[in-house]
């Protein structure tokens, strides 16, 4: 008897501990399940979610909004590109000011981190990868060398037919395509309409599209009518009469301006004086890249240059220098970038620019300009073949 009741006391000792050991496992489950919880919805409620950038570390390698009602896919990389003469530069600079303020508002610890770049053609975009910080670049060769660079792809068209074109090419391509700017609706809607569309893009306030305006309306009026990238027909009509090309018509605003007031006005916008703060972005606080700092006085002293000088786009004095129809050949090929290029003559672009091949003799001049020109040709006949074969099968 005593036996069977020692038997049941150590059953029922068995059976509590299984029963306390069972409670445990699930209290431990359910805490465990609800600390998970708790860090997943902080996480998804940040701006940004991100991978750390191999063994340099600190800065993202992807970067994207789920919190935020962002209509452009934001990538850690900025990319602007487009021919020139296509307002590349208002892109950049609209691209560069946006993501900036972009960056201010939802993870201002990597707004210092953010720099502005122009990337000659043959510099390629490979760098993008490696570096440990984000960058706004502008180019005017191929967006292809910045393919699985993480970043935002923003270029130019002629009109909105080409832009769509191009956007669904680049999308099928590989790129992330946030916007293609193009001079038709550009003519349009202007900066304010333009800036609607940032802001949109970016998700950002009206506050910000406020700010956004008064400055971009007064740095357009800059970058027209002031520096080294003016437009050639306000540098025209500055030039010194000996050396202005009676062909070219007179710019339609830019003389009724004080360029000084302008100036100072676009100074003291509350967006110019945050942007001054972060040395690696305050070169967007000028007409051009290649420009000097603002002063109040910096516009009316280039331009005097330009009147009494004749000082051109590279700091030149004595007005435009003329250049040949075979270096305007050849300059337009490096426009036209590697595009209808097979990779085999790639190099051709790639690896000099246009300038290099200007110092070329006549000779050696013309046989690039051959090289290149059947390449493009071939690669194209090429394609439509393909084509062809491709829809008779079909």
């Amino acid at each position: 008897a005593k036996y069977s009741s020692a038997s049941q006391a150590m059953k029922s000792k068995k059976a509590t501990l299984a029963f306390l050991a069972a409670y445990a496992t699930i209290a431990s489950f359910v805490l465990s399940y609800f600390a998970v919880r708790d860090i997943i919805a902080t996480s998804m409620s940040t701006s940004f979610r991100y991978e750390e950038s191999g063994s340099k570390g600190g800065i993202r390698s992807e970067i994207i909004s789920p919190g935020k009602q962002t209509l452009f896919p934001i990538r850690k990389h900025m990319v602007t590109h487009g021919h020139p003469r296509t307002a590349t530069t208002l892109l950049f600079n609209m691209v560069a000011v946006t993501y900036f303020l972009y960056l201010q508002q939802n993870e201002p610890d990597l707004a210092p981190a953010l720099n502005v770049k122009f990337r000659r053609r043959g510099e390629g975009g490979k760098f993008l990868r490696h570096v440990n910080s984000l960058h706004v670049v502008k180019t005017h060769s191929s967006v292809d060398e910045f393919l699985n660079c993480n970043a935002t792809i923003f270029t130019t068209a002629m009109d909105r037919k080409e832009a769509a074109k191009i956007s669904e090419r680049l999308s099928q391509e590989g790129h992330a395509v946030a916007f293609v700017q193009d001079m038709e609706s550009l003519k349009e809607i202007g900066i304010p309409g333009l800036v609607r569309t940032y802001i949109k893009g970016f998700g950002l306030s009206k506050s910000n599209e406020e700010e956004m305006i008064k400055y971009f309306s007064n740095w357009e009026l800059l970058r027209q009518c002031c520096g080294k990238q003016m437009s050639s027909r306000w540098r025209n009509d500055l030039f010194p009469e000996h050396l202005k090309n009676k062909q070219i018509e007179p710019h339609p605003t830019c003389k009724s301006y004080n360029i000084d007031n302008v100036e100072k006005e676009f100074m003291g916008s509350k967006l110019f004086q945050v942007i001054e703060e972060y040395p690696n972005v305050r070169p967007l606080n000028k007409p051009s890249l290649l420009d000097g700092a603002l002063n109040g006085t910096y516009c009316s002293s280039y331009n005097n240059l330009v009147q009494t000088k004749g000082v051109y786009f590279w700091g030149t004095e004595g007005g435009r220098n003329i250049r040949s129809k075979l270096e305007l050949s050849i300059k337009n090929e490096f426009n036209i970038g590697i595009e209808n290029l097979p990779p085999q003559s790639q190099y051709l672009l790639l690896n000099s620019t246009y300038r290099d091949v200007w110092k070329l003799s006549k000779e050696d001049q013309e046989a690039w300009i051959e090289k290149v020109q059947s390449a493009r040709e071939q690669f194209v006949s090429m394609e439509k073949r393909k084509r062809r074969r491709h829809n008779k099968n079909d």
